[in-house]
């Protein structure tokens, strides 16, 4: 099966790379119970995800408009930004190096002794799992799910389930989307259902009303016409109840259309 960063037949998974936020900053991270080393661009994570930036440039604004000391226009992409941790003014590289080199110490917004952003950093993330976030960085990098599938393998579904729940922990909901969009290619290639199994371990893992909740139900309100209800969680039952009383069964919409709702991508995204 292609990958996400191919066209299928059925035109839902299409390459979309985005332009990349790197800088020159790394941070290393320590993933999971066994620590798990990964090493990533600082400005790509935070750019991406809400729980790394919280954590790795929280103070930092958003970059845009023009540098303060040059008066001309940042571009994160193309140009190497810096940024003072005490205000959170972005500045170019360049001008923040010569501001600094004709004797000045301070930032020029707060005036705050300048304390720049650090070129690599450390941070321990014990709650993550490192296997999902092993997907997510290759993601990040390549813009495709890079998860070797084997139609015989369960753990192959299991993989994108998990990554998916830790995607509500890095907050991003583009990562998101592309796992289920590989689901979604997935039942459209094949035919097939989540089992009792995969539903037991959403429910097990997810707390309240959440997106993949939503998924599986959807799933099962738009295609399964039969399913064992004793091997099911109660709460995914009541669920499953609460969304088939929206619709008779001659009204339901289409499963692909149905599902089609939640890879849909945001008009501004590039």
């Amino acid at each position: 099966m292609p990958g996400l960063a191919n066209a299928v037949t059925s035109g839902w998974v299409q390459n979309k790379p985005k332009l990349k936020v790197l800088g020159r900053a790394f941070t290393q991270l320590h993933v999971g119970a066994k620590e798990t080393v990964f090493s990533a661009h600082a400005d790509l994570l935070c750019s991406r995800s809400n729980f790394f930036k919280e954590r790795l440039q929280p103070s930092r604004k958003t970059v845009e408009g023009d540098c303060a000391i040059c008066l001309v226009k940042m571009d994160p992409i193309k140009d190497d930004i810096t940024y003072c941790t005490s205000c959170g003014q972005n500045f170019h590289g360049k001008c923040m190096t010569q501001w600094l080199g004709n004797n000045n110490t301070t930032c020029t917004t707060c005036r705050a002794v300048w304390v720049g952003k650090p070129s690599h950093s450390q941070l321990k993330c014990a709650d993550l799992d490192a296997d999902s976030f092993e997907l997510y960085i290759q993601w990040l990098y390549n813009d495709q799910l890079s998860i070797c599938q084997d139609e015989h393998d369960a753990n192959w579904i299991f993989q994108l389930l998990q990554a998916h729940i830790a995607g509500d922990t890095l907050g991003d909901i583009e990562f998101q989307k592309a796992i289920l969009a590989e689901l979604i290619e997935h039942h459209m290639t094949r035919r097939s259902y989540p089992g009792e199994t995969y539903v037991q371990h959403v429910y097990e893992n997810t707390s309240g009303p959440c997106t993949l909740r939503r998924f599986l139900v959807d799933m099962y309100v738009y295609g399964v016409r039969e399913l064992s209800e004793d091997k099911m969680p109660v709460q995914f039952l009541l669920d499953l109840s609460k969304a088939l009383l929206k619709y008779r069964p001659a009204d339901r919409p289409d499963i692909n259309i149905a599902l089609a709702d939640y890879i849909k991508s945001d008009d501004n995204d590039t």
